[in-house]
């Protein structure tokens, strides 16, 4: 998708409920699923600026601050979980120390999930990750991501909302 990020002044909650068709056709896609899941580089502390134009422009599509505040932006996807996957090439050390994890963590994933109904179903988060980082580093952190992917498929079994082939056993 060539997405652009800037929210435009006749997408505002306050223009009408009328949808762009591409942004109708990515809430329907949103709405199908059963999570959603967020794989993302931290750039200067935060998301990059096409993921945040995502979320203002398509999950945000015609919601006011007052839906979104009692957690009801868009009615479609309350309940589905959320899994955010990120990567930085700083140590995990140094974030801490600026309290960057934490505040990413309450600043973007928990402030969408109340906005939008949505469950936590975690954040992982990689460092030190360069083109160069060693052969097992890198199956470390692929690991990783198979583990939160088995958990997501658990989630959503239990759930009822696996597509098939969601299990651990079907992805060896």
């Amino acid at each position: 998708m060539a997405f652009d990020p800037v929210l435009r002044d006749s997408e505002r909650f306050d223009h009408g409920d009328r949808h762009h068709p591409w942004i109708a056709a990515e809430l329907e896609r949103l709405a199908a699923s059963g999570a959603l899941v967020l794989i993302y580089p931290i750039w200067f502390g935060g998301p990059p600026a096409i993921l945040k134009g995502y979320v203002d422009r398509v999950m945000g599509a015609h919601c006011g601050f007052r839906s979104f505040r009692d957690g009801g932006a868009q009615p479609p996807l309350r309940g589905r979980f959320l899994l955010s996957i990120t990567t930085s090439g700083t140590p995990a050390g140094w974030l801490e120390e600026r309290g960057q994890r934490r505040a990413l963590r309450e600043g973007f994933d928990v402030y969408i999930e109340r906005g939008f109904g949505l469950r936590d179903a975690g954040h992982v988060s990689f460092d030190e990750i360069f083109s160069n980082m060693s052969t097992a580093h890198a199956e470390r952190a692929l690991a990783e991501v198979s583990s939160a992917a088995d958990r997501m498929c658990g989630l959503l079994n239990e759930r009822g909302t696996a597509e098939p082939g969601c299990s651990s056993a079907s992805r060896e």
